[in-house]
């Protein structure tokens, strides 16, 4: 149950980004450098490449470094996928590449954030 429940909470959490993040915009910042749009995006990707490497770790027993490694590469795909969708789509979205740049180190921080705490607290469990 609490499989499907994940799997449930991961579908919802990237069709609302892609929502957000293709949704037409009328009152976007002319901005340059928003630093704001930036930790946006940065959170966006990380969370989801998060929610991926943890439903990969306590789903399918993945623990290993391939798990970090896909976990981060498939959320810098989705960050700049999006990116690309902004500049081909009519929706009033730019296409930056700072944001890309934000994607992938949200998606690289919040992986191996996650990686590390899950690694740290069995290590305290086994050392008990």
């Amino acid at each position: 149950m609490k499989k499907v429940f994940y799997l449930i909470l991961f579908i919802l959490y990237t069709t609302a980004v892609t929502a957000a993040t293709l949704a037409p915009a009328k009152f976007l910042s002319n901005s340059p450098f928003n630093i704001w749009d930036k930790l946006m995006h940065a959170l966006s990707f990380g969370i989801w490449s998060a929610l991926f490497y943890g439903y990969k770790h306590f789903f399918k027993g993945s623990d290993s470094q391939k798990n970090v490694w896909t976990s981060i590469t498939l959320g810098s795909i989705y960050g700049i996928l999006i990116e690309y969708l902004q500049l081909i789509l009519p929706i009033n979205r730019s296409f930056e590449y700072l944001d890309m740049v934000a994607d992938v180190i949200g998606a690289v921080a919040f992986t191996l954030l996650l990686h590390f705490a899950i690694r740290t607290r069995k290590s305290a469990l086994e050392s008990v």
